[in-house]
């Protein structure tokens, strides 16, 4: 990362400088190092969770029996995605799809035992890949670098 931080004072063309240095970059970058980091860890304590499946996992913690059209709107991803990371899940046998009775194109989608269990035994992992991540920063700059990744989060949904 501070190969890249550096590159942006070269002089490598001014567009592609303001490309290679936006803030959309970095938050891509330590975006992505984030979810490998977390999938390379289950991996490495024998869980095969990846980091979408960590998020709906999580969802679902919070509150079992979620709509599966309500996962796509709260791990922000498509559909298509969501029910492709659904159906592996299914096949890990760590949750189930319930039609709703009312109206069977709707989904409930609700954690088996295995998938509650993994609660315990994930959470500590990502809890210390946090704490790994924000080491050296101070709490106020925790509470400013949230701060600031709430507002440009905003921009952008006032933009859609």
């Amino acid at each position: 990362m501070n190969q890249i931080a550096n590159n942006c004072s070269d002089n490598i063309g001014i567009e592609l400088m303001k490309l290679h240095c936006s803030v959309g970059f970095f938050i891509g970058y330590v975006s992505n190092s984030m979810r490998n980091s977390l999938t390379r860890i289950f991996q490495e304590n024998g869980y095969d969770i990846t980091h979408s499946q960590w998020l709906i996992l999580m969802m679902l913690w919070m509150k079992d029996g979620r709509r599966q059209n309500e996962l796509t709107e709260l791990v922000y991803k498509e559909k298509t995605t969501i029910t492709r990371l659904i159906d592996n899940m299914e096949k890990k046998n760590l949750l189930i799809r319930v039609p709703d009775l009312q109206d069977k194109r709707n989904k409930y989608v609700y954690l088996t035992n295995s998938g509650k269990e993994l609660r315990d035994k994930l959470t500590p992992m990502v809890l210390n890949l946090n704490k790994k991540a924000s080491e050296g920063l101070s709490d106020e700059e925790l509470v400013n670098l949230k701060s600031v990744l709430t507002k440009i989060h905003n921009n952008l949904i006032d933009e859609s």
